[in-house]
């Protein structure tokens, strides 16, 4: 039963040890999540907005995140949400849209060119696996669909982790559900 299903009237809930109490459903939350099941550990993630982000905060997954998801299994799907691995990322600084020239510029090769100079380069210096251009608006709802459906997390949306703190040889979490007000105690 999920955290947020749970009756009202019990304002303290006990969690067998070994879970984890993760504050926040961004994309690190939700994939701190996934790597904790991957090794077959229970999670508990809090969130405080209603669902993922409507704003994008990132629009890139370095190599070292798509390292993690390539060990999660998870590398190819996150591919699929992004930009396509034939097409180039170059960045052009310039005063404004109407300049005839740019400051500067530099290339950033797509996922293909990126995979072959890793190829070449096989000295330690490059990643395992290239960076992915890919919206949090769209990876983050990808991420959110894989981690409601693993039954060793618990997602719950609405609620906002207000302290955390070791009591007695347990540790407590205080949440507030944003919709309603009321003030939760989970012990672990």
């Amino acid at each position: 039963m999920s955290f947020s299903e749970k009756p009202s009237e019990c304002l303290i809930h006990h969690l067998p040890s070994g879970y984890v109490v993760i504050a926040g459903g961004g994309p690190i939350g939700l994939l701190l999540v996934r790597v904790l099941s991957f090794y077959g550990v229970n999670s508990v993630l809090f969130e405080r907005n209603e669902s993922t982000s409507k704003w994008p905060k990132m629009d890139l997954t370095n190599g070292r995140l798509m390292e993690i998801f390539r060990k999660l299994g998870l590398e190819e799907g996150l591919r699929r949400q992004g930009v396509a691995a034939d097409i180039d990322q170059n960045v052009l600084i310039s005063s404004g849209l109407s300049a005839d020239i740019s400051i500067t510029s530099w290339a950033l090769p797509g996922v293909t060119k990126f995979r072959e100079q890793i190829r070449q380069t096989n000295d330690g210096t490059q990643p395992q696996e290239p960076w992915q251009r890919t919206s949090q608006t769209i990876s983050e709802k990808w991420l959110k669909v894989i981690c409601d459906k693993d039954p060793l997390i618990d997602l719950n949306y609405r609620y906002k982790v207000e302290s955390v703190e070791e009591k007695n040889n347990l540790v407590e979490t205080v949440v507030t559900n944003m919709k309603t007000g009321e003030e939760s105690r989970l012990e672990i």
